[in-house]
């Protein structure tokens, strides 16, 4: 938990805003110098956790440094475009890398980001990094578009044959049927881009 400010408001000039995780009143200093941020990068909504630190029961530190996100290690098994199957192989790649824990795959793929190897129109308009201070929705959310982007970027050689001889879904990464058909999703890789329209 962070240690809040030494601040007293003013309560004739100071504002406030809500946290949107805790729904709680905090003082908006999002201009003063020296403070931690309150505003996500990427949605612009408020949170208190830099602040003060987010008294919300299953908060997971709602507002935080992008690289010092924490997520559930079952993150991982839809990481991939939502995707099982693709999902798995990108664990097993990353295990075999020596990344055994969802913190060591977050830390890799923002390697990538802050090296300029891969970004999203989201990364690149907000100019979103490791350091960046994003809410835990919208990091999961780029986490996600990051790993998929990570994936498609494992050269052939380094992955099984059985992963590299599925020919590629019609409808690629925006194919439905790839997260309720298992067997589908199993058959044809949804690492590429539709082809079908």
């Amino acid at each position: 938990m962070p240690t809040p400010p030494p601040f007293q408001c003013n309560l004739d000039t100071i504002q406030h805003v809500d946290c949107s995780c805790c729904v709680q009143p905090m003082p908006k200093r999002l201009l003063a110098p020296d403070m931690p941020p309150q505003t996500c990068c990427a949605c612009g909504r408020n949170y208190c956790h830099l602040y003060w630190g987010c008294k919300q029961y299953n908060c997971l530190g709602c507002l935080n440094k992008f690289k010092d996100m924490k997520f559930s290690e079952s993150v991982l098994d839809t990481i991939v475009n939502n995707n099982r199957y693709e999902s798995t192989i990108f664990k097993d790649f990353m295990l075999s890398r020596g990344h055994n824990n969802i913190h060591l795959v977050l830390q890799e793929v923002l390697n990538g980001l802050d090296a300029g190897k891969f970004s999203t129109p989201e990364t690149q308009v907000y100019n979103i990094r490791g350091h960046t201070a994003v809410c835990y929705t919208c990091s999961l959310r780029l986490f996600q578009q990051l790993a998929y982007l990570y994936r498609a970027g494992i050269p052939k050689n380094d992955l099984p044959i059985l992963v590299t001889a599925r020919p590629d879904c019609h409808w690629g990464k925006g194919c439905r049927t790839q997260f309720n058909k298992p067997h589908h999703a199993a058959n044809f890789s949804h690492v590429c881009d539709q082809v079908r329209f």
